[in-house]
């Protein structure tokens, strides 16, 4: 049987993540993902504008999109001006999902940092 989340036994109080939030923080290590996302939230783009804006070939972006999306952190819909015509946009719940996680982590912090020197995790 699988689980809906993700064992973080480093982190005291926080041991499990849902994993649609670790799939949304492992694909956001990307730098063109990054990127994406920081141009979405913006504004609203098709795929051939989020293309040209971010400096990607349409294939590649339109592969990045499908992560993203899949991932739902991004969303699409059809232009109410023209139907055959994409349009992408950030998620805010997932990304508020995500903001949550982390902001829930800097908690943990303190008492995470000794844990991590006996471990010989960090090095000072």
């Amino acid at each position: 049987m699988s689980s809906k989340y993700v064992n973080l036994g480093i982190l005291p109080g926080m041991s499990e993540m849902p994993k649609r939030i670790g799939a949304g923080i492992e694909l956001l290590a990307d730098p063109t993902r990054r990127r994406i996302i920081a141009t979405l939230a913006l504004s609203v783009h098709r795929p051939s504008n989020l293309a040209e804006a971010i400096g990607l070939s349409r294939p590649a972006t339109a592969r990045q999109l499908h992560l993203l999306q899949d991932a739902g952190l991004i969303r699409s819909s059809r232009s109410p001006v023209d139907g055959r015509v994409m349009l992408y946009s950030l998620e805010p719940r997932q990304i508020g999902r995500i903001t949550a996680w982390l902001a829930g982590t800097e908690i943990a912090r303190p008492t995470m940092e000794p844990r991590l020197h006996r471990k010989g995790g960090i090095e000072r």
